[in-house]
């Protein structure tokens, strides 16, 4: 493999190997890609490598220019149920990655993307960090988490959100989640793991 975080999984998992066989390749599901390495140096990222992971299910993206022909082999993982972009540069149709049926989890943190292009999909999960939520906009979703989002227009509260996922500090703050009808969830600011309070529980 070319790509060297990709390269690096799999030597972690089967060892140094000159080359990787197809039984191998497929027992990958989970995947990280990263265009710095461990000492801050970029390193090359080849997209076309993800073909050759037939079962991937979850990719996590860093610090990446996603553009067309990355969104192209994103699309092709046919089993695709989760992806996470931190901190990307998008430079392409986004909205390309959002007609894939599987996929269920997004996680967004650090990357621009306009929270509008998510109103047309049913999502398991949404996470929105380090980025603002400004528009009116509908989230169909059954969990949603925000509490690392900016958030400037509290309208998409009107939505039916099965579970929303808030920081103690965004809690105690914001008005409007004092008056929110369904369940909330109240997050501990400094331990992400921590649920301080369960609203409409």
């Amino acid at each position: 493999m070319k790509t060297e975080s990709i390269n690096n999984l799999l030597k972690a998992k089967f060892g140094e190997q000159n080359s990787y066989s197809k039984d191998q390749l497929a027992q990958v599901t989970n995947l990280t890609i990263q265009r710095f390495d461990i000492a801050g140096n970029v390193s090359e990222v080849f997209v076309n490598e993800l073909e050759l992971f037939p079962n991937l299910e979850e990719v996590m993206i860093q610090q990446c220019v996603i553009d067309d022909e990355f969104i192209h082999y994103l699309c092709g993982l046919s089993k695709l149920k989760s992806l996470s972009l931190l901190y990307c540069d998008l430079d392409g149709n986004f909205s390309n990655l959002l007609n894939i049926p599987t996929l269920k989890d997004i996680c967004l943190d650090g990357t621009d993307v306009p929270i509008s292009l998510f109103q047309n999909g049913m999502y398991d999960t949404l996470i929105l960090s380090n980025i603002e939520i400004s528009d009116n906009v509908t989230f169909y979703v059954n969990k949603l988490d925000i509490r690392k989002a900016t958030i400037t227009n509290w309208n998409f509260l009107s939505n039916k959100i099965d579970t929303l996922i808030v920081s103690n500090t965004q809690y105690h703050t914001f008005e409007e989640l004092k008056n929110y009808s369904h369940y909330l969830l109240v997050m501990d600011d400094d331990d992400p793991e921590t649920v301080l309070e369960e609203v409409n529980a």
